[in-house]
């Protein structure tokens, strides 16, 4: 069961559960969905439960193929997410003949990207070329022949701001077929923010944070802090130097600091005292694959919590995170 990351909770070293995030309060209900049955929850039970069908589609839908939604649908999708859906263009478009070239626009890329965080906060660009197929890249002089492509750039991105939005987004690419993506800065090197014809859930804005010095789970006792999944390293850093805290992150200054680093083990330099960041998580919120908004913990959601720590996540139980509590 896919699942998306929206915050956690981590151990620092929480008497009462702190409030949600103002973001993980705007949720997607039945009214909202109306007649938008693209958008409706899914069965969680109905994966497990159903035999294959063989008329079932042995691969995701792409641009061009037979049952990829129509542009009235990428409209109607987008005003139910408030105007959140952004078209996946590739950045370096501009520098490759076509309606789009603009030479100075490609000499920025070449020259000033490194030391700015142009790429960082790019909805669409991801750090790894080789799982995108490096169809596009930024050059002053293409060579004959060689022009800009999509690759597994997202096709449409999701500038998720709240939990509803995600929950549409989770929906809308089960319900249609599509091949869902996450990213928050791109860093990912195995390409998880990267997919051909992939709707993207771009979690970079959920930068949510709260020091809780008193925390209870399980048969944790102690302090903790509630992060959200868009909270980079260098975000954390000047959070630990705030309170006089020390959380397990990645060592990247603009790494993502929880999501996709955690939920791949969270190796760092601390590792050898205090363990993997998968280690560290109290509290998981997550949108599961049936689009439902759910906390995993100690208590509640244990199998889920189990997996999305490392226990064995496999197609059936990758997590979209939102917050955590570490």
């Amino acid at each position: 069961m896919r699942s998306l990351l929206v915050s956690t909770l981590l151990a620092l070293f929480v008497s009462v559960k702190g409030a949600n995030f103002a973001f993980e309060d705007d949720q997607l209900t039945e009214a909202d969905i109306g007649d938008f049955s693209d958008i409706a929850f899914g069965d969680a039970t109905a994966v497990a439960r159903a035999p294959r069908d063989d008329d079932e589609p042995d691969c995701r839908e792409y641009p061009g193929s037979d049952d990829w939604p129509l542009d009235e649908d990428w409209s109607r999708l987008n005003r139910t997410l408030g105007g959140a859906l952004i078209r996946g263009v590739p950045p370096a478009v501009v520098c490759y003949e076509g309606p789009a070239k603009d030479e100075a626009a490609c000499t920025y890329l070449l020259r000033n990207t490194s030391s700015n965080r142009f790429y960082i906060d790019d909805p669409v660009t991801m750090f790894s070329e080789w799982p995108e197929g490096d169809t596009c890249h930024a050059t002053l002089q293409p060579q004959d022949g060689e022009n800009c492509t999509q690759g597994a750039f997202p096709a449409y991105v999701v500038n998720a701001t709240t939990v509803k939005q995600i929950q549409i987004a989770v929906n809308f690419a089960r319900n249609r077929n599509l091949r869902l993506v996450i990213k928050n800065t791109g860093h990912d090197f195995v390409g998880r923010s990267a997919g051909f014809g992939s709707l993207s859930v771009w979690t970079h804005y959920l930068k949510d944070f709260q020091y809780l010095p008193r925390y209870r789970v399980g048969e944790y006792r102690g302090r903790a802090a509630r992060v959200g999944a868009g909270v980079e390293s260098w975000e954390m850093f000047a959070y630990m130097n705030r309170w006089n805290i020390t959380t397990l992150v990645a060592g990247g200054y603009t790494v993502g600091a929880f999501g996709g680093w955690m939920a791949g083990g969270g190796h760092s330099a601390l590792a050898s005292k205090y363990g993997l960041g998968a280690d560290q998580p109290l509290s998981i919120q997550v949108v599961t694959a049936d689009g439902r908004f759910v906390t995993a913990d100690p208590t509640q959601n244990t199998d889920l919590f189990y997996a999305l720590r490392g226990g064995g996540g496999s197609k059936q139980s990758y997590a979209f995170f939102l917050h955590s509590v570490v």
